[in-house]
Formats: structure tokens, sequence, C-alpha cells
């Protein structure tokens, strides 16, 4: 994993869902590529076996359709508009084709306790792309499967405090970064920058572990932390 190319990271492309450049779609993603930054965006599975990219587990906040998006058809999800505009939810391979490895992807996996096999699914269309890339995801079980099945990809583990009982557990197993590291071999650790401080940096620096900071949406925050991480996930303003 080449560390530097991942410096500044749009979070969901570089968006403005007031202007109608709505998060996670195409016209945010050639936004992002017009300005050279990385892009992070989430991929989601359908119940058709569709990846879609998208953050919500539910339609409701983009769409106004109150629907889990897994309950979801890839010919239902591009029959709905964004935010009163006439974007549309984009396929994970309708991304790739758009990025076609101008700059790199930090792609999160989303997914419950139960994955639906999203990871096979995922590493099918991964392995077929030029660019680059790495996978992250809360779930360490989702990291866990590229770690024993697809070793080359790079991955990362997100971490926060502002989770639900699960997740926390989950994230209280593997704050333990050595731990961590022998379980999943990971290239990064991506946390909740409010989280970040002297103490974690300070393990993170004795480990093999390289550190991206999410999301900062303004300029003290991101000032008081890009030399301090390797990576610095942004949205709503212009570092």
């Amino acid at each position: 994993m080449d560390i530097k190319d991942y410096k500044l990271i749009a979070h969901r492309g570089l968006y403005n869902n007031k202007e109608g450049i709505v998060e996670n779609t195409i016209k945010a993603f050639n936004k992002a590529i017009e300005k050279g930054y990385a892009i992070e965006l989430d991929v989601q599975i359908l119940k058709d076996g569709n990846l879609i990219v998208f953050h919500d587990d539910n339609l409701l906040r983009l769409t106004g359709i109150n629907k889990r998006v897994y309950d979801s058809t890839l010919e239902y999800i591009k029959s709905v508009n964004l935010l009163n505009t006439n974007e549309k939810i984009p396929t994970l391979k309708e991304v790739l084709d758009t990025v076609l490895g101008k700059v790199p992807l930090v792609i999160e996996i989303k997914s419950g306790i139960f994955s639906h096999g999203i990871e096979k699914k995922l590493y099918d269309v991964l392995k077929e792309y030029n660019g680059k890339f790495c996978i992250e995801s809360f779930n360490l079980f989702n990291v866990l499967w590229f770690k024993n099945n697809a070793q080359s990809i790079p991955r990362g583990l997100l971490t926060t405090k502002d989770y639900s009982t699960l997740r926390r557990l989950l994230i209280s197993i593997t704050n333990n970064l050595s731990f961590a590291d022998k379980l999943l071999k990971l290239d990064f650790l991506a946390c909740n920058y409010k989280n970040i401080n002297p103490k974690l940096i300070k393990r993170i620096k004795n480990s093999n572990i390289h550190l991206f900071a999410w999301t900062i949406n303004n300029e003290e925050e991101y000032e008081r932390l890009k030399n301090l991480c390797d990576g610095i996930i942004f949205e709503n303003f212009i570092p």
C-alpha cells in the first residue's frame, strides 16, 4: 500500500447535497477526480446480489422512501432519484468504470451481522479493476474475510466510540492494536478524528499500521491532524 496516495480522501466524493452534487454519486466522484483527491465510498449488497454505492441502510434520507436497502433490487434502486435531482444511486461497477484508476479508492464495506456474501461479490469485481484501492469496514469479519481470502488487497478497520452495543463490543476487542494486527494483519486503522489523541498516536507509531482520520469537516481539525495522520478523510470544506 503506497500510503502517500491516500493523504487527502474526499468522503463520499466531493459532494455538496445542497447544490445538487449528491454524496456517493458519479457527479460527486467526478468532482473529486478533478481535484485529484482520493475517494472514500460505501458499498452495499442488494437482495438480488448486485453491489451499489450508498451509505445508509435505509433509502429514506436521500430519497424520501422508507425502505431498507437490502430489501431492494437493482431495478427498483434505478427507479428512484436522489434529493429531488436526476441523480441515481450508482452500482459499484459504474463507479469503477468512471474512476478508471485516476485516483485511489477507499472502499467501505457496509454490512450488519449477516454479510449476505458481500465480501466474495466485492472481491470478484475488484480483482478485475486496475486502479489503486483499499477496503475498510467497522465489521471485523468483513476485514477478516479479505485477510483470509485476498491478502494482497490492503485493508483497514474503522473504529469509533459512537455506535451500538454490538459494534462497541467489536471495537473493544480490536482496540488492542497488537491483537488486531495479529488477527487481521491490518494495513491501516481509520479512527473517528474526535478519538485521536497522543496516546493513540503513540500506539500507532509502535505498530506497522497507518492511521486515517475521519471525517474532518473544518480547517481547524485539519490543521491539528494533517501531520499526525497518514490519511485525512474530509467533507464540507476544501483542505
